[in-house]
């Protein structure tokens, strides 16, 4: 409700409405709500498109967050072209573009090495040592 108050008052050219949503996805994303973090991304993407234009890198930097959510939803193939985006859009010394090209190629790699996607952290096993 408090977004859609600062959409309508300042609307999305102001960096108070863009911050809101992005922590909005944020908070998303640590309840393990990755899909609505990415309907909040995604939101956020098109709306700094309108006022900005598709080329700017406020609108291409997202594609960062929205990679890592698509990974957590299990696609790999959006999070590469997401990525892939970042570098064709922005300067090739921009650390922006230098984090998604490697970040890209990692994921490339690990395609190619057949490594499943996983939310990652620690999986503990209890094992028997026999009779006690």
């Amino acid at each position: 409700a408090a977004l859609k108050g600062l959409e309508e008052c300042v609307g999305w050219e102001d960096g108070v409405t863009n911050h809101t949503n992005f922590e909005l996805a944020q908070l998303y994303r640590e309840q393990g709500r990755d899909a609505d973090a990415k309907v909040a991304l995604e939101t956020m993407k098109a709306q700094l498109e309108i006022v900005f234009g598709k080329g700017d890198s406020r609108v291409i930097q997202i594609n960062g967050e929205l990679a890592e959510v698509s990974l957590l939803l299990g696609d790999r193939v959006a999070a590469i072209a997401l990525l892939d985006e970042i570098v064709e859009e922005l300067p090739g010394n921009s650390p922006e573009a230098r984090r998604a090209f490697f970040r890209m190629e990692e994921l490339k790699e690990d395609e190619e090495m057949g490594i499943e996607l996983g939310r990652g952290g620690v999986t503990v096993t209890k094992t028997s040592t026999g009779p006690k």
